[in-house]
């Protein structure tokens, strides 16, 4: 298998905007890292560790993200004049099945809609999570966030865009083993779910690769959101954004085509609430708008 790859994104935040200060891309042997679980810590840290060193890195804190088939997302409203109040224990009991030792929890504001302000709870593994916090704290770091890939994403592009540029847009990740999907709805972040995909994906989505994933997401997308009322068929979302370390605006053309939905063509970051310190950055901005993300969360 070929080498998967990480990336990261230092930024600096002040009244003046968002400064994206270094991206740095290296490559993640299938050896260090397997199906989403760190497999090999001894190799892992110290290439974080010499790219930390060689990049100069001034973070004390990061995020870091985690495969969307690790974890479950619950989203749930609290009513317009509600006072808000931590409910996240009554949300746990109510809509996780399982032991809760097993998981670790958190709760975010995901956007305001009709009904008052949504609200995420969100349930990781916690042994993928631990591995995770484990690794930023033996380069230095002090985890502020582990969240899944798509919400991330969502992350990346909500905090660069003013609003979203259709009443309903689909969000694809394009990642391996699992890429994630959820639907943005009036800018508010419906959780949707993962599908599997083949070693294409991690080689950089080929055109062989891209109608039987495309098959694949539809099914799910329709299971997940029939009774939102979208699917594939005459119901689809009205525009569709797409990401990850493998994706540019070629990709996300393919992807749209085997999906009959129309592509966002812009780049978020050109709207000028972020500015790139390093002028001569060739990755597209879909490979790292996922790390910005997380670096926002900070």
């Amino acid at each position: 298998m070929d080498e998967a790859k990480a990336v990261v994104v230092e930024t600096d935040i002040s009244p003046k905007g968002i400064l994206i200060e270094k991206i740095a891309s290296f490559p993640i042997t299938d050896k260090q890292v397997f199906w989403g679980r760190i497999a090999d810590f001894d190799g892992l840290i110290p290439r974080f560790a010499e790219i930390k060193k060689t990049q100069k890195w001034k973070a004390k804190l990061a995020s870091i993200n985690l495969p969307m088939h690790f974890c479950d997302i619950k989203a749930f409203d609290f009513p317009k004049a509600y006072v808000k109040k931590s409910n996240i224990e009554w949300e746990i009991q109510s809509n996780f099945v399982g032991d809760p030792s097993l998981y670790r929890f958190d709760s975010i504001e995901a956007g305001k809609s009709k009904r008052g302000i949504t609200e995420l709870v969100l349930g990781a593994i916690a042994e993928a999570v631990d591995e995770r916090a484990t690794l930023l704290a033996s380069i230095g770091l002090n985890a502020v966030a582990v969240e899944p890939d798509i919400l991330s994403f969502y992350n990346g592009l909500a905090s660069t865009m003013l609003s979203f540029p259709a009443p309903s847009v689909l969000l694809i990740d394009i990642s391996y083993p699992y890429s994630s999907f959820a639907l943005v709805k009036d800018n508010v972040f419906i959780p949707g779910g993962n599908v599997k995909v083949s070693e294409d994906f991690l080689r950089g989505v080929s055109l062989d690769a891209v109608p039987g994933f495309a098959q694949d997401l539809s099914k799910a997308f329709s299971r997940k959101f029939e009774l939102a009322g979208f699917d594939m068929g005459e119901h689809k979302p009205q525009m569709l954004i797409v990401g990850g370390l493998s994706v540019d605006d070629n990709v996300a053309d393919l992807i749209a085509k085997e999906l009959e939905i129309p592509p966002y063509r812009k780049n978020p970051l050109a709207e000028g609430l972020v500015k790139l310190k390093d002028k001569k950055i060739v990755l597209s901005w879909q490979s790292y708008i996922k790390a910005l993300g997380l670096a926002l969360r900070n």
